[in-house]
């Protein structure tokens, strides 16, 4: 991989913690600068245990399934660098509690954050012009969104199953949605697309 400069990632589905650190070990040695999972729920960077993820700046997207199932993730920064952030890219980091987000992300993948229930509130960058389908589904500490005025498409159940939602906040500059008592509907007022509680 490496010589043909394609990234890789290592994983292990082996139960034994003896066997998850031998690999660990094994993969410093390979000076990666990839984040590796290893299967145990748990992001190891150069064998130390990962809960506030900074990616790294020359990373343009974070694919589909990047951090799936990464449970020991607290926090994330996403660099200037970052387009796109692919489906399910942090679905199910059920720790996750933050995320910082800058002006360049201009998508968000279906169910990039499904199930990271810690999450209480996420600010939506101005440069967001599509938030995919769940893309925050099952967020049940989710408590408030904002939704910038570049947003152009939002999809089919995003904020789904928010228990704790009390309110979706949209910019009066977006021509495709707004907010009517609290709730997310299309900028005509016509269609419901998100109840908040």
């Amino acid at each position: 991989a490496n010589k043909h400069s394609i990234g890789w990632w290592i994983t292990s589905a082996l139960e034994s913690n003896i066997g998850l650190n031998a690999i660990a070990q094994w993969v410093v040695t390979l000076n990666t600068k990839m984040p590796q999972g290893l299967g145990t729920g748990n992001l190891y960077i150069n064998s130390d245990l990962v809960s506030e993820l900074v990616i790294p700046n020359d990373v343009t997207e974070i694919k589909q399934y990047a951090f799936y199932g990464c449970t020991g993730i607290v926090s994330i920064t996403i660099p200037d660098s970052v387009t796109n952030i692919g489906s399910d890219a942090f679905s199910d980091c059920t720790k996750l509690e933050s995320i910082t987000m800058t002006n360049s992300v201009k998508s968000i993948g279906d169910y990039a954050f499904m199930n990271c229930y810690r999450l209480k509130s996420i600010l939506i960058p101005n440069s967001v012009v599509s938030i995919g389908e769940g893309a925050f589904n099952h967020c049940s500490g989710l408590t408030s969104i904002a939704i910038p005025a570049g947003v152009t498409s939002i999809g089919s159940g995003a904020f789904t199953d928010c228990t704790a939602l009390t309110s979706i906040n949209v910019s009066n500059e977006n021509e495709n949605y707004k907010t009517i008592d609290g709730n997310l509907y299309s900028k005509d007022g016509k269609t419901l697309i998100a109840y908040a509680i």
